[in-house]
């Protein structure tokens, strides 16, 4: 299930379908106008959220009466909410990473001090 929280209220979000998919490249295209984005951006969200979530975060279906950056920072969730699972699939990836490299850099060191002292036994000898 995927959800967002907004102003301390959670929304499910339906699954990433072609749909969604279609609305969220329309969203992100070139528009010659900071009208026809933000129209873009809005029409994601009606793709997204039902009229009664909208309602209820921008208090209006109209995107003549929304907070514009209002509509910018629910889209950025909804996305953020899409790629989290990839996300966390990734920084899992890369904390594996993190420790085989960090294991390797100790067994590296206990090598080195090993030689070191090896070699101090055949002075010593």
């Amino acid at each position: 299930m995927n959800t967002i929280t907004y102003e301390g209220k959670q929304y499910e979000i339906p699954p990433k379908t072609i749909e969604v998919l279609k609305a969220e490249d329309a969203c992100n295209a070139f528009h010659a106008t900071h009208e026809e984005a933000y129209r873009a951006k809005f029409d994601y969200l009606k793709t997204v959220l039902t009229d009664e979530q909208l309602e209820s975060m921008l208090g209006s279906v109209d995107i003549e009466q929304v907070d514009l950056m209002e509509v910018l920072y629910i889209v950025n969730l909804i996305d953020e909410e899409y790629s989290r699972r990839t996300n966390e699939q990734a920084m899992k990836k890369a904390r594996t990473l993190m420790n085989d490299k960090a294991i390797k850099s100790l067994i590296d060191a206990s090598n080195a001090v090993s030689k070191v002292t090896a070699k101090k036994w055949l002075i010593y000898a």
